[in-house]
């Protein structure tokens, strides 16, 4: 236990953010060292820190894992649209007009009042 260091003190050290250590971990930086979570608070062994300033050099921030999290992110909305059916539209409900003239009623020219808005 005395030879772990909080994530705050290295943060300090190394100087950078939380954050950016945060995001480090979560990256697939080789030869970034796990850190050792013991009740909700992260330690990293002092033997570590050589390790975690050369992986956090080789990093490339933010920029890196946005990129990285926006792809698997689009990646798994194209899978959820792929197994899902396409879904087919409903055709429109035309309205028939009266001939005022006493012959049938008539559709609707193109463009003109379909099923919606409509009141009897």
């Amino acid at each position: 236990m005395k030879d772990l260091v909080p994530q705050k003190r290295i943060a300090a050290e190394l100087g950078v953010s939380r954050s950016s250590l945060w995001r480090a971990s979560r990256s697939s930086i080789p030869g970034f060292p796990p850190p050792i979570v013991v009740r909700a608070r992260v330690y990293w062994q002092r033997s570590d820190l050589p390790a975690l300033k050369a992986a956090l050099d080789r990093f490339q921030g933010r920029k890196a894992f946005e990129k990285e999290r926006r792809h698997a992110k689009a990646r798994a909305a194209l899978a959820e649209a792929t197994r899902l059916k396409a879904k087919r539209r409903k055709g429109t409900a035309i309205l028939r007009q009266p001939d005022l003239f006493g012959g049938d009623d008539v559709a609707a020219p193109n463009g003109a009042e379909t099923g919606l808005g409509r009141r009897d």
